[in-house]
């Protein structure tokens, strides 16, 4: 029976609290509600990072454009859910939080949508791209300082929204780096939809295809920075292809095969001042650079011209090296002083 008389008062008391409490909170809406707005404050959150929304922007599209005046609005004249909507309105804005407190202030709390690249994608139609991939309009009054990518016209289809993908973990990792984001100037999407680097460092174009190994990709490209570059030059290559796994392949640019050819030209025509003997032609054949071959060579190889010894001999064009170094009778062999002596 002890138990039943417990069981019994839990219940009454229940059933006297609970209307006291929605009473209580009804009385307190109602009298909230015929209070007035005692001021509005508005927060954007991220904009020391981003500033594509300013408060007093939104000051003027939620407090000015809805005639709320702290110190004469009413709080119940004042529609929370549409403000709100009006703020998510703005391409800029990611979320909006308004509400009021129990001091009756309007609370407006406004965050960005932060880009992470920005897409220059076929004829001059750019959009900037956030950490999921969707379009955020380029603004008029504010320019992010993001990576660019630059593409032809793409389709919206799965295969672009990969790809979106990838270029966002591309310029997120370049962001994060402090000598990369400062190296790379521009990203590139090519007709394989594979990815191109152009740097700030000399002329070459880094071919760094799909995200793939990404980090590997980039460990790579800095050891050939540090250990080739000094020694080669930075305007030696005009590509570097990090595609494959475990090496890089470089591609000089044609203007350095030519002075690589002239350079061996010049070394073996020094070698041929030495040795007047060595033909001119026969080291441009036996060279190995096979850029040597686009340079002219003169049409008359053997003329003292083009190779000039030490002490010049007046020879005929047609006459071989042998015949040159042949040596001349001496003067005494020709008139002996032995038989003029017998003959006088």
């Amino acid at each position: 029976m002890a138990r039943d008389w417990k069981h019994i008062i839990k219940r009454v008391v229940l059933i006297l609290v609970v209307p006291v409490i929605v009473f209580a909170f009804i009385a307190t809406n109602y009298l909230s509600k015929n209070n007035v707005c005692k001021d509005v404050k508005i927060n954007v959150e991220n904009e020391n990072i981003v500033k594509f929304v300013t408060q007093a922007e939104m000051k003027n599209v939620l407090v000015n454009a809805k005639n709320i005046i702290p110190g004469s609005t009413l709080l119940k004249n004042i529609n929370i859910q549409q403000l709100e909507t009006i703020a998510l309105n703005n391409p800029w804005v990611k979320e909006a939080n308004i509400y009021i407190d129990h001091r009756d202030v309007v609370n407006v709390n406004i965050k960005q949508k932060e880009p992470v690249l920005r897409w220059m994608n076929g004829d001059l139609i750019q959009s900037y791209l956030d950490e999921s991939g969707s379009a955020i309009p380029v603004s008029d009054v504010y320019s992010a300082n993001v990576p660019i990518v630059t593409s032809n016209k793409l389709n919206v289809s799965l295969k672009e929204q990969k790809l979106k993908l990838q270029m966002v973990a591309l310029c997120k990792y370049i962001q994060q780096d402090t000598f990369w984001n400062a190296s790379i100037a521009q990203i590139n999407i090519n007709q394989k939809l594979k990815f191109e680097l152009i740097t700030v460092l000399g002329n070459h174009i880094i071919e760094f295809g799909d995200t793939t190994n990404m980090q590997n990709k980039f460990a790579r490209l800095f050891q050939f920075y540090k250990e080739a570059m000094p020694r080669t030059g930075w305007n030696t290559y005009k590509r570097l292809s990090v595609q494959f796994d475990g090496q890089i392949v470089a591609e000089k640019t044609d203007s350095m095969k030519v002075a690589d050819a002239k350079n061996a030209i010049l070394a073996k025509m020094e070698k041929a001042t030495v040795t007047p003997k060595a033909p001119i032609k026969t080291p441009i054949k036996s060279s190995p650079k096979p850029s040597i071959a686009t340079i002219k060579t003169p049409a008359k190889p053997n003329t003292n011209k083009t190779v000039a010894p030490p002490k010049p001999v007046k020879n005929k064009p047609n006459k071989t090296p042998t015949k040159i170094n042949t040596p001349k009778p001496q003067p005494k062999k020709i008139t002996p002083t032995k038989n003029s002596q017998q003959k006088h």
